[in-house]
């Protein structure tokens, strides 16, 4: 009997002893709570372009690959060549082949090009005169569709002044404006209209280009006959003044700065500009009745090797930097609103109106010209 309950109570306590010594579960924890996660952070978009600038980032994208354009220019020499050429590049990483001629000569390499079938240039750049021959000639492009064009109220001249079409496109000015010595005469010494010309005092004073060997006169005197400020009896009789002819504008500013003569009936402001930049004593003055603003540009030539990257240095020479970059490097006047005027403001006419010239102007001052109408109203 006590063996009995000794065995029982023997395994009471190894029992007791097993869970004792057993290792004890941890205590149960609480759920972890939800986390709550913040969205990613995403970079701003860029703002979307409108369907016209798209399209236009396809014509950038594309020129790129191109990646060289070839103009030919009369005025893109030297140190204007230079300048566009460091800029364009430095903005699109295109380079810019200038080919630099004379406007007539350039007419006819486009004519053979055309007719072998393979053109070199991608743009034509001169006077508004060569330009129209060139699209007559059937040998250039509309180009009414550059993105700089549709901006508004971007211009001082519309760049389609000349050809609503959009072949030829205006790029700067060239003001025509009379020229004195200051050393021989005072500007309010200076006559103020042009039919102080025509009085005694004058005779035998007056520098002027010479009809027969300068294109000058006709794009200074058909635009103001055209206007009905003139008329060809006032330049007949301006022929009787007993003037100084000259070959071109150069020779003219060189005879007012040596002082041989107090006036020049007319000259552009980048000749004169030159001579200013030296210290020359000549200043541009203004007609009562109005100065003269020449215009000349641009045209994109048909079938080019390089076709976008011609739109996009078309577009450029149009741009405020494109502007600012020629109009420094040159001393003109340009035709967009908001470039700084670069001329020394000697060479500045401050007119009280503008007379533009107009594609009829041009029309004109070709037929004009080829008939010698200046040349016979002054017997010459």
């Amino acid at each position: 009997m006590f063996r009995y309950r000794y065995g029982i109570l023997s395994a009471v306590l190894a029992l007791l002893l097993a869970v004792a010594c057993a290792p004890t579960s941890p205590p149960a924890q609480p759920p972890a709570p939800e986390l709550k996660t913040t969205p990613a952070l995403t970079a701003p978009s860029s703002p979307s372009l409108n369907p016209e600038e798209a399209a236009w980032q396809k014509t950038v994208d594309a020129a790129k690959k191109e990646r060289e354009v070839n103009i030919y220019s009369f005025n893109f020499t030297g140190d204007i060549g230079i300048a566009l050429t460091k800029a364009f590049e430095n903005r699109y990483a295109i380079k810019l082949n200038i080919i630099t001629g004379r406007g007539a000569e350039f007419i006819e390499r486009l004519k053979t090009e055309k007719r072998m079938g393979q053109m070199v240039a991608d743009i034509f750049e001169g006077a508004a005169t060569h330009l129209l021959n060139m699209k007559e000639a059937g040998v250039t492009i509309p180009l009414s569709d550059l993105l700089v064009l549709q901006e508004k109220g971007a211009w001082l001249i519309d760049p389609k002044v000349i050809d609503a079409e959009g072949h030829v496109l205006a790029t700067f000015q060239s003001i025509y404006s009379p020229w004195i010595n200051t050393r021989l005469l005072k500007p309010e010494q200076a006559p103020k209209s042009y039919y102080d010309l025509l009085k005694p005092e004058w005779t035998g004073k007056i520098i002027s280009h010479d009809p027969v060997l300068s294109s000058a006169l006709y794009n200074w005197l058909v635009p103001l006959v055209n206007a009905k400020i003139l008329d060809w009896e006032y330049v007949r009789a301006l022929g009787q003044q007993k003037m100084r002819l000259e070959r071109g504008g150069v020779q003219a500013a060189e005879v007012l700065v040596r002082g041989e003569l107090p006036l020049i009936l007319m000259n552009t402001d980048s000749n004169g500009a030159n001579f200013v930049k030296e210290g020359a004593p000549i200043k541009a003055i203004s007609w009562q009745e109005g100065n003269v603003a020449h215009v000349g540009g641009m045209v994109g030539i048909k079938n080019p090797p390089h076709p976008n990257a011609a739109r996009l240095l078309a577009d450029w020479l149009l741009t405020e930097e494109g502007q600012t970059v020629r109009g420094r490097s040159q001393s003109i006047a340009m035709v967009r609103k908001g470039v700084p005027d670069f001329r020394p403001p000697d060479a500045r006419a401050p007119a009280t109106r503008w007379v533009v010239s107009t594609a009829q102007d041009y029309d004109d001052q070709a037929r004009l010209m080829r008939e010698g109408l200046i040349a016979n109203l002054w017997k010459k």
